[in-house]
């Protein structure tokens, strides 16, 4: 996959290809992970957050804030980033 965008900067580079792990129903996700969702329509590569109600996808780059995930919201993980 190729990254699109700067909001990973300093992790991931605008054009850098990375590799990808696809996720199925029974794949696990940890805090930390860096993940590709699909939230509310768009496609992200973010660090993934696991809180108590809630979950947030954050960007490396401090210039974004942190995207909220809530029961309200259209979200999937359907990728893992292998580092």
């Amino acid at each position: 996959m190729i990254v699109n965008g700067d909001s990973m900067e300093s992790m991931f580079q605008n054009g850098q290809i990375i590799f990808i792990e696809k996720a199925d129903s029974g794949t696990e996700f940890l805090d930390g992970q860096i993940v590709i969702a699909k939230f509310n329509g768009a496609a992200y590569i973010k660090k993934l957050r696991i809180l108590e109600k809630e979950a947030q996808l954050i960007s490396m780059n401090n210039k974004y804030d942190p995207i909220k995930v809530t029961e309200n919201d259209e979200f999937i993980i359907v990728d893992k980033v292998i580092l």
